[in-house]
């Protein structure tokens, strides 16, 4: 049998590395078929480790009740039934197919279509699913179940069932039910603003200022930024590249300009939703004015360069919300329209580049929309008919299998550099679907864990930051309020402890390349009850990151003097930002880098 380099990773996590060091909170019913797939793997040439698998696993234990489904679809698939039951053999599966025929259509009108949910005596039936994804409105209960799908196909042709895989819901796991898509979305409201805050709650939200000490001196330093930023010329629409092959140079000039343009709309649209202040939304709205005269199809394109293209998008998107009283019903309508034509840009870019998005997840900038659509989705919905069809994919992405890079154990395989924006970016999704439509997607174990990747993968003060792209920008305020978001939610005080010792000695205001200071605001938790830090001296020394095979070993990881190795053998190979560095370690002591990344 021949073995390669991709499956080699997890053949090695798992027989040598899992048994030695169990997690403090090991899954119970551990799926041992990661050894399973890899023997399999050399006897498959057909097999694509770039397709998403099926899950739950066989043998996975689940900690949400229900937990997120997902699956392959076959070519020419119209529709797709989810059968999920205590008994293995589905008996009942023929009786509640014909129940659901009789209630609804088997392939949806859309991708907002509401589902048919029926219950038999042991088993559930959902048909009429838009997409191979699907997390249940309806709880299942403690215990043993299994799983399968069937695709339909036109005229309601049914293929044969898929292999059932069995999974346990946890007995003390928590319920974590996701309405039907309609439902969550007439939840949005119908006033601005919407992203991150609710219009009833926009009085209270301007009064922290004077009623918070530290509200208020976090605004000083914002309004302090934003005053720096009013002056700044208006970005002009980027000329065309010149013929030849790729001008890196202009490439990053065009990159950077467009990051501080997303910089300006966001602290202006900002200053202005948290003061009422006209300075502020007159200057937002020239550079959204200039904005809507950009060519749409030009080179501001999302296919022509996405790196100017997101901005454009997802910042003046919250520019737009954050200033809409301010704006005309023309300015609105100019506003609107353009951002219509690049969200349907990205929109289609998860479906016609390197392969269906929910199917190929592992591309990073198509993962980048993800978060960036929700937001601008929510901002249009009901004023844009695009953005319902926008929504209604993002919600079962963020509510099933995202993200691809990191499973139960909270790693995060395109490593601690990409961790911080992309991070940052999915816990601004989250949030806005939590603020727009009260469903709350950081339940899962990859959530719940991802702080421990950076107190073990990435001490606040290692040398290096193996094992994937890294450098990539001045990003790290991130770190802090990645981790201090994290803290928050989960009431983590070791979070809260890495967080503390992440740079900037305050909350992040501003950030050269990525914007993401005003969400200190909105995340700033110093009032009766915060989390107060507790140092990691008294946590285990080792921790296996098995999702992304990754082990670490510490003396003591509060102990900037102390040893440390990490140790990769991963399942992610070498896509996207990750390196083909399999079975490569790391080793720091007394502060310095020893065994280095090379």
């Amino acid at each position: 049998m021949k073995l390669n380099k991709w499956y080699i990773g997890p053949l090695v996590t798992t027989l040598f590395f899992s048994p030695l060091f169990p997690q403090d909170q090991p899954p119970a019913g551990q799926d041992n078929s990661q050894v399973r797939v890899c023997l399999y793997l050399g006897e498959n040439p057909g097999f694509d480790p770039l397709l998403l698998k099926p899950a739950p696993a066989e043998g996975d234990t689940a900690i949400n009740d229900p937990p997120g489904f997902n699956w392959l679809p076959e070519e020419g698939s119209r529709g797709f039934i989810l059968e999920i039951s205590r008994d293995p053999r589905f008996s009942e599966s023929t009786e509640l197919l014909e129940k659901a025929r009789a209630l609804g259509p088997l392939i949806p009108r859309d991708l907002s279509s509401t589902p048919v949910v029926v219950e038999g005596r042991f088993s559930w039936l959902v048909a009429g699913l838009p997409l191979s994804l699907h997390h249940p409105s309806f709880s299942l209960g403690r215990g043993s179940w299994a799983w399968r799908w069937r695709c339909v196909f036109p005229g309601e042709k049914l293929s044969p069932p898929s292999i059932s895989r069995r999974f346990v819901v946890a007995e003390r796991a928590g319920e974590y039910l996701v309405p039907p898509v309609k439902e969550l979305l007439s939840r949005i409201p119908a006033r601005h603003p919407r992203l991150f805050l609710r219009p009833e709650n926009l009085e209270s939200f301007r009064r922290l200022r004077q009623t918070s000490p530290a509200h208020r001196k976090l605004w000083k330093r914002i309004e302090a930024t934003a005053d720096t930023l009013l002056r700044l010329p208006v970005m002009e629409e980027p000329p065309p590249f010149p013929e030849g092959g790729f001008n890196y140079p202009l490439w990053r000039n065009y990159y950077d300009q467009a990051r501080k343009m997303g910089q300006v709309l966001d602290f202006l649209g900002f200053c202005y939703l948290v003061s009422g202040e006209r300075k502020w939304a007159d200057r937002a709205r020239e550079w959204l004015m200039a904005l809507t005269r950009w060519d749409t199809q030009g080179t501001s394109n999302m296919a022509y360069n996405d790196e100017v293209a997101m901005p454009v998008l997802l910042n003046g998107a919250r520019a737009y919300d954050w200033i809409y009283d301010a704006l005309t019903e023309n300015e609105r309508a100019a506003v609107r329209n353009m951002l219509a034509v690049r969200g349907e840009q990205a929109y289609q870019r998860w479906w016609q580049e390197e392969g269906v998005y929910h199917t190929r997840p592992y591309t990073s900038h198509r993962t980048r929309l993800v978060n960036y659509m929700s937001q601008v989705g929510t901002v249009l919905y009901g004023e844009a008919p695009e953005a319902e069809k926008w929504l209604s994919y993002v919600i079962p992405l963020t509510t099933t299998f995202y993200p691809a890079w990191g499973g139960r154990d909270g790693g995060y395989s395109e490593g601690p550099s990409y961790w911080m924006m992309y991070f940052n970016y999915m816990l601004q999704s989250a949030f806005c679907l939590e603020k727009a439509m009260d469903l709350n997607v950081l339940r899962t174990q990859f959530y719940r864990n991802n702080g421990y990747y950076k107190i073990y993968a990435d001490p606040w003060f290692t040398r290096q930051h193996p094992f994937a792209d890294t450098g990539i920008g001045r990003y790290w305020p991130a770190d802090k309020i990645n981790l201090y978001r994290l803290a928050t939610v989960f009431r983590n005080p070791y979070f809260r402890w890495r967080a503390e010792m992440s740079r900037p000695d305050e909350l992040p205001v501003s950030e050269t390349v990525v914007p993401t200071g005003v969400m200190s605001y909105f995340w700033l938790d110093e009032g009766v009850g915060h989390v107060d830090p507790k140092s990691p001296s008294d946590l285990p020394k080792c921790r296996v990151f098995r999702d992304i095979g990754l082990v670490a070993f510490h003396q003591d990881p509060a102990d900037p003097q102390e040893t440390f190795f990490l140790l990769k053998s991963s399942p992610y190979g070498a896509w996207s930002h990750t390196y083909a560095d399999q079975n490569a370690f790391y080793l720091q002591g007394f502060g310095e880098a020893l065994a280095i990344q090379s």
